[in-house]
């Protein structure tokens, strides 16, 4: 049975042969053996099996917490003092729940850290394939573009080529067509004239070979320069206007009108005459060329004893 009794005028708690001081939050000594697991003992030591750091009950304080608030309630009791806010039961009690306020902030935080962690993680992680994705996708577009100039390269090389392939063919043409001319001029210069101007088809056969190029060079100044001697050749033959182009050469007389003209040349008058013939008028219904040796015999059948009318 416990009683209350008074010693020195302090209350005191009493049970058969143990007495202990009321405790300054007022807890009587069954709530102290409650609290701590088993008791205090006369020196006013906390005894039991109680574990450090471990919850004591329903108030949420910790062994240590308990230990102390039994402590000083025993000196609060024995030193006549009135106690501080945080010697009391309520004081440690919210000592208590700052402490867990403290933990569950603490705990919180480390959440918050962690869920913080990661976010920077993932939001990394899509950074890195939105770069990586970017990398190929400007990797792709660089092999496209590059494939493209390669391709247009190929395309302008090959067509360089091709142009130098053509002009180093026309450049070949132009070389055989001077040598054409030049061996033709001593022999057929009328005709050499005309190939000289660009024409071919019938007056050269195979001069089609040389269509694309231009007339050669002085080509203009040898027309003028034979058309010129024909004309002084042929006066008094009844010639009309001695033309030369792409239809031979126009206004000649009948060549048989040309003996005399012919006889009285020198050599390259006959060359000229005889080529000029040789060439003829193309034109249908015309004057057509005569072979030159055609041409020698008809003069010479007109002048057998050198009498020409």
């Amino acid at each position: 049975m416990i009683n209350l009794i008074y010693i020195n005028g302090i209350p005191h708690w009493k049970e058969d042969d143990v007495v202990l001081p009321i405790m300054a939050g007022g807890q009587t000594p069954d709530e102290i053996l409650r609290l701590l697991g088993t008791g205090i003992s006369p020196e006013g030591r906390v005894t039991g099996p109680t574990t450090a750091g471990t919850d004591t009950g329903p108030t949420g304080l910790t062994f240590e917490q308990m230990l102390a608030l039994a402590q000083a309630s025993v000196a609060q009791s024995i030193g006549h003092r009135p106690p501080t806010f945080g010697e009391t039961r309520q004081g440690f009690e919210f000592q208590a729940g700052q402490d867990r306020a403290a933990r569950v902030a603490g705990e919180l935080h480390d959440k918050t850290l962690l869920d913080l962690r990661n976010k920077m993680d993932v939001a990394r992680d899509k950074a890195n394939n939105f770069f990586s994705r970017g990398e190929r996708i400007a990797g792709q577009k660089f092999q496209t573009e590059f494939l493209a100039l390669q391709q247009k390269f190929q395309k302008v090389e090959a067509q360089k080529d091709r142009d130098f392939q053509k002009e180093l063919k026309k450049e070949e043409l132009k070389a055989e067509r001077q040598r054409i001319f030049v061996d033709m001029m001593g022999k057929d210069p009328v005709r050499a004239t005309l190939f000289a101007l660009g024409v071919g088809g019938s007056i050269l056969p195979g001069g089609e070979r040389f269509d694309d190029l231009p007339a050669l060079k002085g080509a203009k100044q040898q027309e003028v320069k034979t058309e010129s001697a024909l004309t002084g050749l042929l006066q008094g033959t009844g010639a009309g206007n001695i033309d030369l182009s792409s239809s031979g050469v126009t206004g000649l007389p009948p060549a048989i009108k040309s003996a005399r003209a012919f006889q009285q040349a020198g050599q390259s008058g006959k060359s000229v005459l005889s080529s000029a013939f040789g060439v003829g008028d193309i034109r249908a219904g015309k004057q057509p060329g005569i072979n030159p040796q055609e041409f020698l015999e008809l003069i010479d059948s007109v002048t057998p004893k050198g009498v020409i009318q």
